[in-house]
């Protein structure tokens, strides 16, 4: 009589390209919407494509931080690298703002066109900012929960 074989673990990597993917997304929205505010200032006539714009684009992001945590915290199988990971990268992008404006720490030792992006992007206005929140409290929480196992078989 042998033992069941056991499924491999590939939801550290979904997870991970979940990550991936939020950041790009919002990254991307920063984008437009900043070309959307430009365009408009100098037209006049996209108010409403602004406003619609926001409003969609919070929805998607919402949608998407719901389904990355709804994964990471419940579906995945617990990986406590994984949730340093989270951890990590959104506490970078929520204080990196402070730690550049109060005391220049990352100032110095960046290169220039890294500056210039972290700058731009990592704002408090940002929805680069309000991502990485969500992804360290994703983080936070997948650290402290006891959750799925490897061995576990839901």
């Amino acid at each position: 009589m042998s033992l069941p074989r056991r499924k491999p673990d590939n939801t550290w990597w979904v997870s991970i390209a979940g990550l991936i993917v939020l950041l790009a997304f919002t990254h991307g929205a920063d984008l437009l919407l900043s070309f959307l505010r430009k365009r408009n200032a100098s037209t006049f006539a996209l108010g409403k494509v602004v406003l619609g714009s926001h409003a969609l684009i919070a929805l998607l992001l919402a949608i998407l931080v719901l389904l990355l945590a709804w994964f990471v915290l419940i579906r995945a199988v617990r990986n406590v690298w994984i949730a340093s990971l989270y951890l990590l990268t959104g506490l970078l992008i929520v204080s990196y703002p402070s730690l550049w404006f109060y005391t220049g720490f990352l100032y110095d030792w960046l290169p220039f066109g890294v500056r210039g992006f972290l700058a731009k992007f990592l704002l408090t206005s940002t929805l680069t900012y309000y991502a990485g929140g969500f992804v360290a409290v994703i983080g936070l929480i997948s650290l402290i929960r006891r959750g799925r196992e490897k061995n576990d078989p839901r």
